[in-house]
């Protein structure tokens, strides 16, 4: 008796590994990495540059989205618009849309994805930029323009809170300079 509960235990249980395996396989298909894989210290970060570059006077957009989303967000909600005339670059923070997580759990700290974020853009050749982060991202942001003190030209975070029962976009720490 004994061993049949555990076989169909061990049945049940690899029935669900075999159900997750090929859902993630057919959501994987059905929505593909829209930017480039770029290499950093460990594994990849998925990064999706859009519009065309821009002149030495107008510096690229970085946007980065907050927790528990994807670039796609900032896609949707900003990236298309501000790409009708500066270049927008859209990065996945690490372990979340098509960017690998590689160092695991360290890799979760806002100062590691800070450093790994700031490794990506470096690869693709991306000194100076304006940054706009969105939510729990705002606490890394700053941590992201210590590597690129320099070239770092404003950084801009925001998160979505409810005024008077409204949802409303409110800027949280606005700090812009001019090149």
């Amino acid at each position: 008796m004994m061993i049949f509960l555990l076989l169909a235990i061990v049945a049940v249980l690899g029935a669900a590994r075999a159900i997750t395996v090929l859902e993630a396989a057919r959501i994987e298909a059905a929505h593909p990495a829209s930017g480039r894989l770029v290499e950093v210290e460990g594994g990849k970060l998925h990064v999706l540059e859009l519009g065309a570059s821009t002149p030495s006077d107008q510096l690229p957009i970085v946007l980065v989205h907050g927790a528990s989303g994807n670039l796609q967000d900032l896609r949707l909600a900003l990236g298309d618009r501000l790409a009708a005339n500066r270049r927008v670059i859209l990065i996945d923070r690490p372990g979340h849309g098509w960017s690998d997580r590689p160092g695991g759990v360290a890799d979760a700290s806002p100062a590691r994805q800070a450093a790994l974020i700031a490794q990506a853009l470096g690869r693709i050749g991306v000194e100076r930029f304006v940054l706009l982060g969105h939510s729990w991202e705002e606490r890394s942001h700053p941590r992201l323009r210590l590597p690129f003190r320099p070239g770092s030209r404003g950084l801009f975070c925001w998160r979505r809170s409810r005024i008077r029962g409204k949802a409303a976009w409110r800027g949280t720490t606005p700090s812009f300079r001019r090149p």
